[in-house]
Parts: structure tokens; sequence; C-alpha cells
């Protein structure tokens, strides 16, 4: 049976390999910045911060939506739409989170403010 025995080296590859696990964890942890409510709609594509309390009308395809921002969370405040089923979706607040009303063609969604991936899709 042979010994094994550690050498410099081997330590000098086990602290590498501990400092990039360690920034890997802290990457995953760390936010990356403000996060954003960003509108698209016939008009264009607007960019507002999610940090500011505010109200915004956007004119779409049957008339305005008002979207609202509070608490750091994005909504539709009302549409013209026929169902208001985008009136009736969740608050948003995370990145990548997203509502639409598609009669009107308007489409909101959360950018920044943390990691595109989760402990799930890691």
């Amino acid at each position: 049976m042979k010994t094994f025995y550690a050498k410099w080296m081997d330590g000098v590859v086990l602290l590498i390999f501990a400092g990039v696990l360690a920034a890997a964890a802290l990457s995953l942890t760390k936010r990356s910045g403000d996060a954003y409510l960003v509108i698209t709609s016939p008009d264009g594509e607007y960019m507002y911060p999610l940090g500011t309390d505010a109200e915004y009308s956007v004119a779409g395809r049957i008339g305005a939506s008002r979207i609202a921002v509070k608490d750091g969370k994005a909504f539709f405040a009302d549409s013209p739409c026929p169902n208001k089923t985008c009136v009736q979706s969740a608050p948003l607040s995370t990145n990548g989170a997203w509502a639409a009303c598609l009669p009107n063609d308007i489409f909101i969604r959360i950018e920044g403010g943390g990691s595109d991936t989760d402990a799930v899709a890691y």
C-alpha cells in the first residue's frame, strides 16, 4: 500500500479552489445594483427606478393604462382592457418578473436588483 504525503503545491491548489468557491458564493448573494421598471408600449420602451413611488400613464392600442410603483413593487393600477386580467396580476418586485396587458399591447418587467439565477437553476 502506497502512502500519500501532501506537498506544499497541494496546499496552494486547495487554497485557490477555496478562493474560487468563496467568490462564486459571494457573487450569488450580492445585489447587483438598483432595480428598474421597464415599460414596453407601442410608443417605445421606458425605464423608471423601482425605488421611487410614482404612477405612470402609458398609451396603448386601446387607451391609456396606469402603472403604479409603490414600496418597490410595480403593478397595473388600471387599464382599458375588457377583462382587467393585468390589473389582477400580482405586484412585481424581483428581477425578471413581468406582467402584460395584451389587448392594450403594454408589457412591464423588472430588471436589475439581483441575480438572474436562482438556487434551482444554478
